[in-house]
């Protein structure tokens, strides 16, 4: 038996399509995260560090940047995991 997410013809309803758009928002999203070395900036899709940098300003920027030709947030985070700022950069 195959599993499919949505029903046969269900995928052009307007929730359905919400809820696509939102996934492909959360898969574009990407972290800044304190660390011992710096701020970490990492894709959510990405295992390792796209750059390590020394101010949160400077990691913030970065990640700002990275999503200036795609959709997705920006999380960041401190050491202790606390979420400190959400934004979705504008295109």
């Amino acid at each position: 038996m195959k599993f499919t997410l949505f029903p046969k013809g269900q995928k052009s309803n307007e929730q359905v399509q919400e809820y696509l758009h939102a996934v492909k928002r959360g898969e574009n999203s990407t972290f800044v995260v304190e660390t011992e070395f710096g701020w970490r900036v990492q894709s959510v899709k990405s295992k390792t560090p796209i750059k390590i940098l020394p101010t949160q300003q400077e990691a913030v920027a970065c990640a700002k940047q990275l999503h200036d030709n795609r959709e997705g947030e920006v999380f960041v985070y401190s050491k202790n995991g606390t979420l400190l700022e959400r934004m979705t950069p504008s295109h």
